[in-house]
């Protein structure tokens, strides 16, 4: 007898903030802020391995989209020439962080406008940068995020700090500290041989007066550099910062669910918890581009109290076949609700060539925890 009591996803019911038709097109993370007044941004990056998105949008592809009825629609309202980043939202101003096109350098911009226009960009790193939409905290005065250097095969991360009490648009408020080379995971790690993998995408969070990189590693077969095996290991890193000078250290290998592709962190400081966007796999697909362990058709949120140690608060969407996929997103509070801007797979190619970008919604997404805290009750 079939079972048809299957759990439903948590916001399986996605509006669109773009679409295309071309499969060449790809979108990178998209970015996703919530302003003073209410109003919604998405920023979508396309890009392509050929000339594609070149030849159709030049070098103005950060698409800006804004959305004024809590993200049913989407209207685009700005560009510019960012190839990765991240909104910060600072009082009335909004700042927009990231990769300048072909990943080269990293840059600064800002609108007072709600997003309709932007400053000329100020640079602020040089050289190549992949700094997608990853998680960044808060702590006294300065921002922490991080990236990597985009080398195929030596790439290393680095720790990004802004003073919040300086002017964004000027280098000097922004340290960089010196980058780090991956490890290498461990032969033993794993069933199959593999090439000791490499980290991107770093997420930077704080818990019990630390700062930590959590990095993504994807981990691929030693014959192939492409057919990605043993998920769900990620690399910690220490990060120290007297307020001059930050020192990074890689730390140690840690098990952890989806950190074989993009994961997202942000703490929510009503519940005192860390909350996670990420990809788990089934073990089971046959048709993922670059193999079982690449499949991002579950796309997942999951909670924690230290930033390492994970508990499932459900499936947020989930497609219906291998080459489907919510992969890449970026999570934000807005009161009670859970925002999410996923790079989506509905007709692409395959799981990781998208083409669009879909917004989703949880409602009052905290009641889907339980309360971690131990109990005084002896009895309990």
């Amino acid at each position: 007898m079939a079972f048809n009591g299957w759990t439903d996803a948590l916001a399986d019911n996605p509006t669109t903030v773009l679409k295309w038709q071309d499969p060449n097109i790809i979108s990178d993370a998209p970015a996703l802020a919530v302003l003073p007044s209410g109003r919604l941004l998405c920023s979508v990056n396309l890009w392509s391995r050929d000339d594609t998105a070149q030849r159709i949008y030049g070098t103005q592809r950060c698409f800006v989209f804004a959305s004024d009825d809590d993200g049913a629609t989407w209207q685009e309202v700005s560009r510019n020439s960012f190839a990765t980043g991240k909104f910060l939202v600072r009082g009335d101003k909004v700042y927009y962080i990231g990769a300048g096109m072909d990943w080269e350098g990293l840059w600064v911009t800002s609108s007072s406008d709600r997003g309709q226009t932007w400053n000329s960009p100020t640079q602020i790193h040089e050289n190549k940068v992949y700094a997608c939409s990853t998680g960044w905290t808060i702590h006294g005065q300065f921002l922490y995020w991080a990236a990597d250097n985009m080398q195929p095969n030596n790439r290393r991360v680095f720790a990004i700090a802004a003073d919040l009490k300086a002017d964004l648009e000027t280098p000097g408020a922004w340290r960089m500290s010196p980058p780090i080379v991956h490890p290498g995971v461990p032969q033993v790690l794993g069933a199959e041989q593999h090439n000791g993998g490499v980290w991107l995408e770093p997420n930077v969070i704080y818990h019990e007066k630390n700062l930590l990189l959590v990095v993504r590693v994807r981990i691929t077969q030693n014959n192939c550099s492409q057919i990605q095996v043993l998920p769900n290991v990620a690399a910690v890193c220490n990060l120290d910062d007297d307020g001059a000078q930050m020192n990074l250290a890689f730390s140690h290998f840690h098990p952890m669910p989806g950190a074989q592709n993009h994961f997202h962190i942000l703490f929510d400081d009503i519940t005192n918890l860390h909350w996670m966007t990420c990809n788990h796999v089934t073990g089971a697909a046959t048709d993922c581009w670059h193999g079982w362990a690449n499949e991002r058709r579950a796309l997942m949120l999951q909670y924690s109290i230290d930033g390492l140690n994970w508990f499932p608060a459900g499936c947020v969407a989930m497609g219906s076949r291998d080459t489907k996929a919510f992969n890449y997103c970026t999570p934000v509070i807005d009161m009670s609700d859970l925002l999410i801007a996923a790079r989506t797979a509905r007709h692409a190619p395959n799981q990781h060539d998208n083409d669009c970008v879909t917004f989703h919604r949880i409602p009052n997404f905290r009641s889907n925890a339980m309360n971690l805290a131990q109990s005084k009750d002896a009895n309990v």
